[in-house]
């Protein structure tokens, strides 16, 4: 079951949670870094909404990170799945990718999204994105300058 963490809750679990954080989250920086902090202050300001799945024993296995994403000139809203990853390296059942797609999907389509997105390396993650018939003939490509 993924559940969004609310910004009140997030000091209990942040010391455990932000080194798979650090470790997961796009590397957008021209180094690779980000300050861990910015990601822990946007999450805060709601910029950012963290995810836990949880699983039958109530552990966190999973986590994910969104944003809405706006489009100032088509006028809509996309969620963007930034990270996804598991707490412990556990694999993880396809039902439980299926319930959490469902969930960020519900959450967007409340804020006005028309759209999920996601960017990614990782061929389980483009095989999940077929199989929710996701369009997975976009590549978001980089160069350093």
């Amino acid at each position: 079951m993924l559940i969004l963490v609310m910004p009140d809750q997030i000091a209990e679990h942040w010391e455990r949670i932000k080194r798979r954080v650090m470790e997961n989250i796009p590397p957008n920086s021209p180094d690779g870094s980000i300050d861990v902090n910015k990601i822990l202050e946007a999450v805060l300001a709601g910029k950012l909404q963290l995810w836990f799945s949880v699983g039958e024993d109530d552990a966190i296995t999973a986590l994910c990170i969104t944003e809405i994403l706006k489009d100032p000139f088509a006028f809509t809203s996309t969620i963007l799945l930034y990270a996804v990853f598991t707490l412990d390296g556990r694999a993880t059942k396809l039902q439980e990718w299926v319930d959490g797609f469902a969930t960020v999907a519900a959450f967007g389509k409340g804020k006005g999204c028309t759209r999920v997105a996601c960017y990614s390396n990782n061929e389980k993650i483009l095989r999940l994105a077929e199989h929710f018939k996701g369009d997975t003939s976009y590549r978001y490509i980089t160069w350093e300058v």
